[in-house]
């Protein structure tokens, strides 16, 4: 079952307007300022800091009703880390910025053709987890991501996709439909995830060759993929 959405998503409700813009200037002008008001709301309402530059304004008067929609959800994923909450808490264990530099817990999960894949397995490798669920949309999105890293890394990195809580049906028929080529790990009751306390997800982690936590990141951002890349590139060289 889907768990309450990040501000994010609450926020697209401010900007259903869009869906009814013409190409009448007054009407541009009115969703310049109800946007203003949004990013207004956004600070009180949920403690966040996202701005819009002015020089912004005029180019919005200008554009098409498509372009103009692709700008208002290009600004929301730089404004904002997008993710969804977890299916658990982490009373007891380790949160995010605790794993950094412990030694990662070790698990035992089956795959989606039923054989077990253990963390211990993989020792020597660096290995990247990324917790996620079928019905998170910030997931969705990150996914193709984690799969174009694992590709670009093949040698030097395991990727294992940990879905968490979710029927094997409903994650095998996810993977099918969608051509994840991941490595699909099952953690059915979400002990994995609140061991590594993955209340949010998207969440990635990478591990280094000795099995010691280098790396975390939790959420969807238009950086996730350059600051991944960074880390890995940067074990590759370094952790042998």
């Amino acid at each position: 079952m889907p768990q309450v959405w990040s501000a994010a998503f609450r926020l697209r409700s401010e900007f259903a307007f869009v869906g009814r813009l013409n190409s009448e200037p007054k009407e541009r002008e009115h969703i310049c300022v109800r946007m203003e008001f949004s990013l207004q709301a956004a600070r009180i309402r949920y403690g966040l800091k996202p701005e819009l530059p002015a020089h912004t304004y005029g180019k919005l008067l200008v554009m098409t009703r498509t372009k103009l929609r692709l700008a208002i959800v290009a600004w929301m994923l730089g404004a904002l880390s997008l993710h969804c909450s977890g299916p658990q808490g982490t009373d007891g264990h380790l949160t995010d910025g605790q794993l950094m530099g412990q030694p990662a817990p070790a698990f035992e999960l089956r795959d989606l053709e039923g054989h077990r894949v253990s963390l211990d397995q993989l020792r020597g490798k660096i290995v990247m987890l990324d917790f996620w669920a079928t019905w998170c949309g910030p997931c969705q999105i990150s996914m193709p991501i984690m799969d174009k890293l694992q590709k670009e890394f093949s040698s030097d990195v395991v990727l294992l996709a940990i879905n968490v809580m979710e029927p094997a049906e409903t994650v095998r028929e996810y993977v099918s439909r969608q051509n994840v080529r991941s490595k699909v790990l099952l953690d059915p009751g979400g002990n994995v995830g609140e061991e590594y306390g993955s209340d949010a997800i998207p969440m990635q982690v990478i591990i280094d060759r000795q099995g010691v936590v280098q790396h975390v990141n939790v959420g969807l951002n238009p950086r996730m993929e350059a600051l991944l890349r960074e880390e890995i590139n940067r074990l590759r060289a370094t952790n042998y």
